[in-house]
């Protein structure tokens, strides 16, 4: 079943279930995989931990702020349009990571099939393209929680001791306490980002009851009048706005119509990309995952992380687009960059419906949501550096031997190399900190856009291996075994149109940039320097290649099945048989809730 590499001695052993004498899987690995005790991450973290890592590092500044810029751009239907086809591309990407990864458990999943299935130097370059996005989402959340500390509502709400210190300091600040937290060792680590995975979850939730009491109007609230479709209808003409609008250089575009409507789409589209970041953690983590070998885990982490997202946005802004006109003052500041708490349709409908302290409140969860985000963006910098570090195919030398030193299982050095990049977000105190916030957003969404690109890819091979292999029988239809850990329906479909999706919002996301003819530098080099570098990086690869170790330019992917892991048994978590097995309401909704949600 397993192949390996010349040099390589592959060994099979066996993963016991949890409190079972009966092995439930088989695992092929290759002996040289295993790194040295200085070297090794500690595989601390259960399931529970990967999923709500993943589930805080992905609820950031997104869903809060960026999607009053999209509410504004795209009008009420339209922002919830963007984010659910959004969702739909980053949902088929994670179920195409997850398949393949429930299937060859390895220690980073996102570059090693890459590696495998596409090509060596796209899948070095992907490698420093994922690592790259995260150091500017950790650069971005640093730079909004700072800017979030000088909240001042019209006047009317002002935190002064935030407008009184400096934004160096609190930058400074925010750097070294999510520094800190990321040196914490991995279980404690784990414990802490669940704790805030768990108050995201509670607050989104109780955020969405209270946008429904307030459209529905409440007598205990001090402007408790109902406001229903309001929003909707009348004056706002429905499902999108009415209108669409870029300024570029001193100039402003104005687009009505079908056109308006269109653009207005897509740029909801393409912003709401950076409320997704994080949610291919699950196997980021990996490595720390106690649970690696085991397919049942990676599937419900999988499964657990797409179903929070994706359902929780959808009710947010369907909740928000009601007691909020997408014309709000607040939001059009917001289509000229991301301030502070003060664009977020949450905060407008809450001041508005004049409930006093929650405003206080809801800029604090802001901050804390943005700086627990920032310290997950940092923790998977962190554990891909090291990740390219151990791998000898992409860093080597000195180098790369003490961004591989661990302490207590922590990359340290590699914790420190990602942070310094911190740094990005002092260059808001020199300009104007959202656009600064901007550039650093785009970057990121870009960059991880090009990297689930090649995810998918690299699914589409691998799903094409498995139909026309001839050398070993025992692989030709074996996905459609019982036995196969983990599938999603029509996943060579989805996978092509996470493809196809990733290609099209990489290329036209800074579409707005070229409406003057000539581009202006602050929106044109966000949206297409990590193309450049992409390339760059793949072309540097096989220049290297073909120079030192007698390489070809043409593609070179050794389309392994090495770590091929086989489920023995039947039974899966979250099925229809735990449902049809389970008597009694409150037990089906407790099984419910282990399997899905907690």
């Amino acid at each position: 079943m397993a192949t390996a590499q010349p040099g390589q001695h592959v060994q099979e052993y066996q993963l016991h279930e949890m409190g079972s004498d009966n092995p439930s899987v088989t695992v092929f690995a290759t002996s040289d995989d295993q790194p040295k005790a200085d070297e090794r991450l500690r595989e601390e973290l259960d399931e529970r931990h990967v999923s709500m890592i993943a589930f805080s590092g992905t609820i950031g500044i997104g869903i809060f702020l960026t999607c009053g810029k999209i509410l504004h751009d795209a009008g009420p239907g339209g922002a919830i349009l963007a984010y659910v086809l959004t969702g739909t591309v980053i949902w088929s990407v994670i179920a195409s990571l997850g398949e393949m990864t429930a299937l060859m458990p390895v220690r980073s999943p996102i570059t090693e099939f890459a590696f495998r299935y596409v090509d060596e130097a796209v899948g070095f370059a992907t490698g420093w393209m994922y690592w790259f996005s995260y150091v500017c989402s950790f650069a971005a959340q640093i730079t909004a929680s700072s800017s979030l500390m000088a909240f001042n509502y019209d006047e009317a709400i002002v935190w002064t001791f935030g407008e009184r210190m400096s934004p160096v300091l609190w930058i400074f600040l925010l750097l070294i306490y999510m520094t800190v937290t990321n040196l914490l060792p991995v279980r404690l680590f784990g414990e802490y980002e669940y704790i805030c995975g768990c108050v995201k979850m509670v607050t989104i939730t109780g955020l969405i009851l209270l946008m429904v009491i307030i459209t529905n109007g409440s007598s205990s609230l001090p402007h408790g009048e109902k406001i229903g479709d309001k929003y909707w209808s009348g004056h706002w003409a429905g499902f999108f706005a009415r209108s669409f609008s870029r300024s570029v250089g001193n100039k402003d575009y104005v687009f009505t119509g079908d056109t308006g409507r269109l653009l207005g789409l897509w740029s909801g589209m393409t912003n709401a990309v950076f409320s997704y970041i994080g949610m291919d953690i699950v196997a980021a983590a990996a490595a720390e995952n106690k649970s690696q070998g085991n397919s049942e885990s990676i599937k419900m982490a999988t499964r657990k992380i797409n179903l929070r997202i994706i359902l929780l946005y959808f009710f947010a802004i369907v909740t928000v687009s009601f007691p909020v006109a997408y014309d709000d003052r607040h939001l059009i500041f917001s289509n000229h960059g991301l301030k502070s708490g003060t664009s977020s349709p949450f905060m407008i409908a809450i001041f508005n419906a004049a409930i006093p302290v929650l405003p206080h409140i809801l800029n604090a969860f802001f901050i804390f949501s943005s700086s627990s985000a920032g310290i997950n963006s940092l923790y998977t910098a962190s554990r891909t550096l090291h990740a390219l570090a151990s791998s000898g195919r992409v860093l080597e030398g000195p180098i790369a031997r003490r961004l591989r030193l661990t302490s207590r299982g922590v990359p340290v050095v590699s914790v420190l190399t990602s942070a310094s990049f911190g740094l990005l977000a002092f260059m808001s105190t020199k300009t104007q900190p959202q656009k600064v916030l901007q550039g650093l957003i785009t970057n990121s969404s870009v960059s991880i856009l090009l990297v689930y690109m090649v995810i998918s890819l690299a699914f589409i091979y691998f799903y094409r291996s498995l139909g026309t292999a001839q050398a070993n029988e025992e692989t030709r239809e074996y996905r459609k075994r019982p036995t196969y850990p983990y599938k999603s329906h029509i996943q060579w479909a989805r996978a092509v149109y996470a493809f196809v999706g990733c290609s099209l919002l990489i290329f036209f996301n800074g579409w707005d940039a070229f409406l003057g003819g000539h581009p202006p530098a602050d929106k044109f080099i966000p949206s297409y320097i990590s193309i450049f570098v992409f390339i760059v990086l793949i072309f540097s690869f096989k220049l290297n290649s073909v120079l030192r170790h007698n390489g070809t330019w043409t593609r070179a992917a050794n389309m392994s099945y090495d770590n091929w892991q086989e489920v023995q048994k039947a039974e899966r978590r979250g099925s229809r048989r735990d449902w049809s097995a389970t008597q009694g309401v409150v037990r089906r909704v407790a099984v419910f809730l282990r399997d899905w949600v907690i």
